[in-house]
């Protein structure tokens, strides 16, 4: 696990989380760690605890259950479970593995196919992180779309079958998510009664802020990089935002994306520039973000409204317009 200075990624976190803590003067100082995992930042800052373990190594062990979790949920890195599926058709999961494919299969079911695992090879194909980016073939797109829409996943225990000749699962959606519930789950079994962690587009609140009241979480502008659009205020919980500014390219004047469209395999167009999702838990959160994404405002909230009772979202359309699911939560800059 590499760990970072804050002082020299500060900017860096700005732009990759999408959300920061705002946190009154007279807070405490907390005991923060930082590492690169989920190809992203990590920060882990604890402020209060209780029983033998410090403040300090809460925020390290916090940071270990992340590093040990990338290995065996990433879709590309070498000897990773799922990796070893796509590559192999099959696999011997671990019990972990397996029980995180089988809620992103159901969060697949819930969302109507919004939410889709099985677009890893249709994000490779568009790979955008390349220095020198370009389009795909459209044929290419259509032809992993379809074996992707056509293979099945079977998973009987721990024993993983993939249908098709190119689909391939991709967990990213849903990885940084589990990470911070297992996270928090940590934290708390070990003492930690006030922290926040933040996992690039995903945050968790333990305890009441300090300095005391709601949490206040600044959501970044997906306009500008470096600006806030509004701030929310949250009592203990989660967060995930998923924005069309996260990651992505430009050519001829044109911004593609990394949220796919399982519809057409082409960045989703929406009318949504950002959704930041309030939900119970990590996962739920960062399924929910992405599934509202491609979805739109409005077929996301009959979504919501229709199956996610205890979710909440902010809506921040490409026209500058804003919708807030509860009142008092979002306050626009």
């Amino acid at each position: 696990m590499r760990h970072l200075s804050f002082l020299a990624s500060s900017s860096r976190l700005l732009a990759l989380a999408l959300l920061l803590s705002l946190c009154a003067c007279a807070a405490p100082k907390p005991a923060s760690a930082e590492s690169f995992a989920f190809d992203t930042i990590l920060r882990a800052s604890v402020y209060a605890a209780s029983g033998d373990a410090t403040p300090e190594a809460l925020a390290a062990g916090a940071l270990r259950i992340a590093d040990g979790l990338e290995p065996l949920l990433s879709a590309h890195a070498q000897g990773a479970e799922i990796a070893t599926a796509n590559e192999k058709r099959e696999a011997l999961l671990s019990q972990e593995s397996a029980a995180l494919l089988r809620e992103a299969l159901r969060l697949f079911d819930e969302s109507g196919g919004a939410f889709d695992p099985r677009l890893g090879a249709l994000s490779a194909l568009w790979d955008f992180k390349s220095a020198s980016p370009s389009l795909p073939d459209p044929a290419r797109i259509e032809a992993l779309l379809r074996d992707a829409r056509g293979s099945k996943i079977e998973l009987a225990g721990k024993r993983l079958t993939l249908g098709g000749e190119t689909m391939q699962i991709d967990l990213g959606a849903i990885a940084k998510g589990y990470a911070a519930d297992r996270m928090r789950a940590w934290l708390l079994e070990n003492g930690a009664s006030c922290a926040l962690l933040e996992l690039g587009g995903s945050i968790v609140t333990i305890g009441e802020r300090p300095g005391g009241g709601p949490w206040r979480i600044a959501v970044a502008s997906p306009f500008a990089q470096g600006e806030i659009a509004g701030v929310l205020r949250v009592e203990e919980g989660f967060l995930s935002t998923s924005s069309g500014a996260q990651r992505g390219f430009t050519l001829e004047g044109e911004r593609y994306h990394h949220i796919l469209d399982p519809e057409t395999g082409w960045p989703a167009r929406s009318g949504l520039a950002s959704v930041t999702v309030v939900a119970p838990n990590g996962v739920l959160a960062d399924a929910l973000s992405t599934a509202f994404f491609v979805l739109g405002q409005e077929r996301a909230l009959e979504l919501l409204r229709a199956r996610f009772p205890g979710v909440e979202a902010v809506f921040i359309r490409e026209d500058g317009g804003t919708l807030c699911t509860k009142e008092g939560l979002f306050e626009a800059s």
